[in-house]
């Protein structure tokens, strides 16, 4: 069974710096654990802000260019994920793609805690 099977999705957190994404699913809502997907690297999302239900697939460099009107680039580092919501697609472009599975605090971050800003206060 899917990881992502009968669960809903939000993005949850997008850091700049990093070019990092999270969409996740908490662990609520008769869930024991968050399911995690994690973009590094993001070049381009096209996303709402949640989902009823989620698939993803890699898609080819023909199908990239089809569904995104971008054309491939011979050696590029990223690559194009669609993310479908019944009829609904959207895309993410990005270096990697991860999903995982915790049994974490819904706020805990995979990216690290959040650095402060020198002299705020």
């Amino acid at each position: 069974m899917s990881l992502l099977a009968g669960r809903q999705f939000q993005v949850w957190e997008y850091r700049v710096g990093q070019a990092s994404l999270l969409i996740r699913s908490p662990n609520n809502a008769g869930f024991k654990t968050c399911v995690d997907i994690i973009f590094k690297g993001v070049e381009y999302m096209s996303l709402p802000n949640s989902f009823q239900s989620l698939d993803i697939r890699e898609l080819s460099p023909d199908e990239a260019e089809q569904a995104t009107g971008l054309a491939a680039t011979p050696g590029a580092p990223w690559k194009v994920w669609q993310l479908e919501d019944g009829d609904n697609a959207d895309w993410v472009i990005a270096g990697t793609m991860t999903i995982t599975e915790h049994e974490g605090d819904m706020f805990d971050s995979p990216f690290g805690p959040l650095k402060s800003a020198v002299g705020a206060g």
